[in-house]
């Protein structure tokens, strides 16, 4: 009878039971990824890392004759490091400044109301 209730459930239902029952699958990651993928983890195109990889930013190794690339795993893993540490670095040597709001703008570049320039305006006064 056990037997006949599962042929009635939908599969959907006959997938979570069996993961209830302890079914496991073994999901290695994978070791190379074709440039679609890389560039999907990315987000951008495949052109973009085909780039990265032609001006040896990217290391990747060719299959065969037809141009076909994979990328280890663990060269997407260093590139993206290496960006954080040249991002953290641009960032280091190009600190952000605030822009002023208007109202600090007019007082150090005087009335912007008449075109004055703050040293015009001190003359007046």
């Amino acid at each position: 009878m056990r037997g006949r209730i599962g042929l009635w459930m939908t599969p959907t239902a006959r997938t979570a039971g069996m993961a209830d029952c302890g079914v496991v699958t073994d999901h290695q990651p994978r070791r190379f990824h074709k440039l679609d993928e890389v560039a999907e983890m990315l987000s951008t195109s495949h052109s973009q890392v085909y780039a990265l990889v032609r001006r040896g930013e990217l290391a990747a190794i060719k299959l065969g004759g037809r141009g076909q690339y994979r990328v280890e795993q663990r060269e997407i893993d260093r590139y993206i490091e290496r960006l954080y540490a040249e991002t953290k670095e641009w960032i280091a040597t190009h600190p952000f400044v605030e822009s002023p709001s208007p109202a600090e703008r007019s007082e150090t570049t005087g009335d912007t109301a008449t075109g004055e320039s703050a040293a015009e305006v001190d003359q007046e006064r």
